[in-house]
């Protein structure tokens, strides 16, 4: 009767851990006068992309410090899994933090932030609509002693694992069709 009952408790942990969904956390920092920024997507605890983006010699590199979604991927999968994924993930919390200004402009540095603040809400009225009970945290500083442009962002998703399943073979099926009208 234990092992039946173990293997029952077993069973209903990995379905459980299918169909529940877990959060996913995007963050990313980024100095636009300076040209760089940082990035990082991780699940839980472990990273899958991180690392900075900078300006040299007028080109944009991307250095990644981790990176665990790098390979060969064919293209109209990748489409395809992407639209299947948004059209799945649950959006829970956006986080925006812009801290910008100009030396002896407050003009131009009080405009600045009242047009961030005014894309920001537009934003979030989009996804209050699409999404229920997503959660906007903002602030806002106009900067007057010096110059800078920094925007912060932080948000949280939900998916689950069942979710990514189904995307991915939708996203399979939809990629071969594809590919068969594209031979013929």
């Amino acid at each position: 009767m234990t092992h039946m009952l173990i293997v029952f408790f077993s069973v209903l942990l990995i379905v459980c851990l299918i169909i529940f969904p877990f959060k996913i956390r995007l963050m990313s920092h980024f100095n636009i006068f300076e040209l760089k920024g940082f990035y990082c997507f991780k699940i839980m605890w472990f990273k899958l992309l991180n690392g900075r983006i900078i300006m040299q010699d007028g080109e944009l590199k991307m250095e990644n410090s981790v990176n665990f979604m790098d390979g060969y991927y064919n293209g109209n999968f990748v489409k395809e899994f992407s639209k299947q994924i948004i059209s799945r993930i649950d959006i829970k919390k956006v986080e925006l933090f812009f801290t910008g200004g100009i030396v002896d402009n407050s003009f131009s540095s009080a405009i600045m932030c009242g047009s961030i603040s005014s894309i920001i809400q537009t934003l979030f009225s989009f996804l209050s609509q699409k999404y229920e009970g997503v959660k906007l945290y903002k602030d806002i500083s106009p900067t007057f002693d010096e110059n800078n442009l920094e925007l912060t962002f932080d948000g949280v998703i939900s998916i689950s694992l069942l979710a990514i399943f189904l995307s991915a073979i939708a996203a399979l099926f939809k990629s071969n069709k594809k590919e068969n009208k594209n031979e013929q």
